[in-house]
């Protein structure tokens, strides 16, 4: 099953919507990776990212980036290029 990952901007930030097949656990340990700089991410980007939250449920899971400095471009970019697995 391929999982439908949306991207948008928001007020504080940018959102990313995963629905799918997606564990929201496996979410979880993927941005305390990114929010302590354990990943392959760019780090110019995770500079410009202030709060990384995730919530939902299994199959549908949001993660939120706090930053007035980032745009949705940039997430989906940096997403194609790591190996996030969704």
């Amino acid at each position: 099953m391929t999982n439908d990952v949306k991207i948008a901007k928001t007020n504080d930030g940018v959102s990313i919507s995963i629905n799918g097949d997606v564990k929201l656990s496996d979410v979880k340990k993927l941005t305390e990776s990114c929010s302590n700089g354990g990943c392959d991410c760019n780090p110019e980007m995770l500079a410009k990212i202030s709060d990384i939250t995730t919530h939902g449920k299994d199959g549908n899971v949001n993660i939120s980036l706090l930053s007035d400095k980032l745009n949705a471009s940039e997430v989906q970019s940096c997403m194609s290029e790591c190996d996030c697995g969704f």
